[in-house]
């Protein structure tokens, strides 16, 4: 029988951090790569691809943060929207409305 090796916490952290860290500096070589082949003439499908990255990446932020959907016990405004999340534009809101 094949004996496993147990590894700590300690170091499988270190793994997973080292690997965030890899992960984070690959995100910023694509944003470059992303920028330089616009040319300086972004199209609206430019525009889209990075929308698109900043909505997966602002859900990851959000949970790491413990912001957004991710916040405990976040209180909501009468409009149903959470309050770090209402802008105060519906008219239900506690905020003001119009």
């Amino acid at each position: 029988m094949a004996s496993k090796t147990k590894r700590s916490p300690v170091a499988a952290y270190a793994e997973q951090r080292a690997a965030l860290d890899i992960l984070l500096a690959e995100i910023q070589q694509g944003l470059e790569a992303h920028a330089a082949s616009t040319k300086d003439k972004p199209h609206w499908g430019h525009v889209g691809d990075l929308a698109g990255y900043r909505e997966r990446l602002q859900s990851v932020a959000d949970s790491m943060l413990k912001r957004g959907e991710y916040a405990p016990d976040e209180p909501f405004c009468a409009c149903g929207r959470r309050e770090s999340e209402c802008d105060g534009s519906r008219r239900a809101c506690r905020k003001g409305g119009r």
